[in-house]
């Protein structure tokens, strides 16, 4: 039996998709490996632990606290995760954090690769996947 034109394309699609973000994934791992260490740095201390982990602690977390500023850029996706993280594993892990940071953006490479895999012709898709590979 034959497979359709278009429906082999999409598996094709999504092959370079899934290739590209394995790709994308097993390099970010590599890296947490070697550079992530066992203690928040940096702005972990403020941004999640001060703004979020310490108020939830004492019972003073309120919805807006995720929302607040931190200079010029607001990081509720980041006191979410770091929130959730707690939540569920009650405890704050910067290797699960940039895991699951990780897991993120290959799911991100994996959507846009397959999209440009299915839009571009396959040379010039070979090169914007070369391209996301590099990250």
């Amino acid at each position: 039996m034959m497979v359709p034109v278009a429906a082999r394309s999409r598996q094709w699609s999504w092959g370079w998709g899934l290739g590209a973000a394995g790709l994308a994934l097993a390099a970010r791992l590599h890296e947490i490996h070697a550079y992530t260490g066992d203690v928040p740095i940096n702005d972990q201390w403020q941004i999640e632990a001060a703004s979020i982990l310490a108020p939830w602690l004492d019972g003073a977390l309120r919805p807006g606290m995720f929302f607040e500023p931190h200079f010029e850029h607001v990081p509720a996706f980041t006191r979410l995760l770091a929130w959730l993280q707690v939540v569920f594993t009650g405890r704050w892990d910067p290797f699960v954090q940039a895991t699951v940071n990780a897991v993120l953006f290959s799911g991100y490479i994996a959507l846009v690769t397959r999209w440009v895999a299915a839009h571009l012709r396959p040379v010039a898709a070979l090169a914007v996947v070369a391209l996301f590979a590099g990250n």
